[in-house]
């Protein structure tokens, strides 16, 4: 925030509530409008990978196996969870009953663009399921190679394995 706020992208205010707390409001400026409106036309930018999931399994191999497959096992969870709250969302996007969408729509100049608010919102969420899908796939994929990898090595299941 204090980065727009800098930028000239929104404004700030402060006021107190109660003794020692800070409440702070936004407002977005005209120039913060005109990103808003640009910034979809942008091409995408991609930040440097650092996918905490991802780089705990690339140290992983100084932990130990009983660690990873807890590892896999939330992530798949994690994965799940959020693959199954999406269909409602997706619904409720669909059947125009999700209110902040709505807002959009309703301020949308035409039908081509009440259609584009929809749609944009769908394709969205059906890649966030896709995307979810595949990690818990992902996930499943390696809690197998864990097993066949105890049974290779003779370990216990469940066992440290690998620890220093």
């Amino acid at each position: 925030m204090k980065d727009m706020e800098a930028r000239g992208l929104i404004t700030s205010t402060s006021e107190r509530v109660g003794t020692k707390s800070e409440k702070r409001t936004y407002e977005i400026t005209a120039d913060g409008r005109k990103a808003i409106r640009e910034w979809p036309e942008a091409p995408p930018t991609y930040p440097p990978n650092r996918d905490g999931e991802r780089l705990r399994l690339v140290f992983g191999d100084r932990g130990n196996l009983a660690a990873l497959r807890t590892h896999f096992e939330t992530h798949r969870q994690h994965c799940q969870e959020r693959r199954d709250s999406l269909p409602r969302l997706l619904h409720e996007v669909s059947s125009r009953r999700h209110p902040r969408i709505e807002r959009r729509v309703a301020n949308a100049p035409d039908e081509a663009h009440r259609e584009l608010v929809i749609a944009l919102r769908e394709m969205a969420y059906r890649g966030d399921l896709r995307r979810a899908e595949n990690e818990i796939s992902w996930a499943e994929d390696s809690l197998r190679w864990l097993d066949a990898f105890e049974i290779r090595h003779r370990l216990a299941p469940h066992s440290s394995g690998a620890e220093e």
